[in-house]
């Protein structure tokens, strides 16, 4: 049994291991770490997460504005959260036209990022963009949300935007939801952003620089709600010479092992030939949302591993500059089945209540449901609301 409780959590980013103030626990194995243990090196990896920034400043742009205009305000991201709190969403199933609760699944997780949907309702409401080939999906997937606000049935019946994928995410064919919402941002993302080249951090020494080039050049909703940024230091093992780049992430993939990790490698300029490194991987921006896909696929055999999961409704991550950053469950995916046999459902949090979205049905759950079948977590940064707005 794996667990996710308020105080710890072992997190694994490509071939590292984060750890951090949340903890999850396998019961196959003997990860009986004190919270102290702060940085255990794995193989030749270690990484150490440590918050220094929280996604915005008093001065950063609207999030609701953000997506679609390309000059924000300086409206505070408290003003934001307030204004977005203020959206009743409603609890509607979708249409399943064949294979497609992966999609459905996925959109339910969405449709509970009260920004995300007030952004994109505003958007399609005021035409801030017409529904043209270079804004296929954002353009969908504003019909959709909108369809599923405003539309008076219970049961919403559009593929439009499932159909946007359909080159990627063959129609009426079994896909991964996880692989399925990376994609549903990038194509929002390269049609806000009109660039779907891979930024480059290297002329930059610190990470506040390497940041703030980020945030001017990736302005859409996705970016400002679900984007984070590591710095990673390279450190020599033969030399101890250190390096450091900087990366940003939309999720941070859980593992349910240690010890798949291999030994890392990197180019030491001092030594001038490929060495042994230990790797510090630090989060110095933490995402207004969390998203933590659940690593189910074994990579030895290829079959997904069914290992019962406990998580906690509330979790938190400290950081070093402004203390704890508290986070809230808001959404859970889950599937059930094989790999190539299966059947996605979603968990949501809306107006304070659980539900369970299953393709067209729609039923209200207590929390006590949520079960061990998560695929995809999804937690919201809790904040506090500003009385006086800016």
């Amino acid at each position: 049994m794996k667990t996710l409780d308020k105080e710890s959590l072992d997190l694994k980013e490509e071939s590292f291991t984060v750890e951090r103030n949340l903890h999850l626990r396998h019961h196959k194995s003997s990860l009986d770490q004190s919270l102290e243990d702060n940085k255990t090196e794995v193989n030749s990896s270690q990484i150490e997460v440590d918050g220094y920034q929280n996604l915005s400043d008093p001065s950063s742009e609207s999030i609701l504005n953000a997506s679609f205009c390309t000059q924000g305000t300086n409206r505070d991201i408290f003003e934001v959260t307030q204004s977005a709190e203020s959206l009743t969403i409603p609890s509607k199933g979708l249409c399943n036209f064949g294979n497609d609760c992966f999609a459905n699944a996925s959109f339910q997780l969405l449709f509970s990022v009260a920004p995300l949907i007030r952004s994109f309702l505003d958007a399609h409401s005021s035409g801030s963009f017409a529904s043209t080939s270079d804004v296929e999906v954002t353009s969908k997937f504003a019909r959709l949300v909108n369809a599923y606000c405003n539309s008076e049935t219970r049961v919403v019946r559009d593929r439009a935007c499932r159909k946007c994928f359909s080159g990627q995410f063959t129609l009426n064919w079994q896909h991964d939801a996880s692989q399925f919402i990376s994609t549903l941002f990038e194509k929002i993302q390269q049609e806000h952003d009109k660039n779907d080249s891979i930024l480059s951090f290297s002329e930059y020494d610190t990470w506040q620089s390497a940041w703030k080039f980020y945030r001017e050049e990736r302005t859409s909703i996705i970016d400002k709600l679900f984007t984070g940024f590591y710095q990673n230091t390279f450190r020599c093992k033969h030399c101890s010479a250190e390096e450091k780049n900087f990366e940003e992430f939309k999720n941070i993939p859980v593992y349910f092992n240690e010890d798949e990790n291999e030994e890392s490698q990197f180019y030491c300029k001092t030594c001038e030939d490929i060495r042994d490194c230990i790797i510090e991987k630090k989060v110095m921006v933490s995402p207004e949302l969390l998203l933590l896909p659940i690593q189910r696929m074994d990579p030895f055999t290829m079959q997904k591993r069914h290992d019962f999961m406990e998580y906690e409704e509330d979790v938190r991550i400290c950081t070093s500059e402004e203390g704890a950053q508290n986070y809230s469950l808001i959404s859970v995916i889950c599937h059930y089945g094989s790999i190539g046999f299966g059947h996605y459902t979603a968990y949501c949090k809306r107006q304070g209540t659980w539900k369970y979205y299953d393709d067209a049905s729609v039923d209200e759950r207590d929390q006590n449901y949520l079960n061990g079948d998560a695929y995809i977590l999804l937690y919201q940064k809790q904040r506090e609301i500003k009385n006086k707005l800016i």
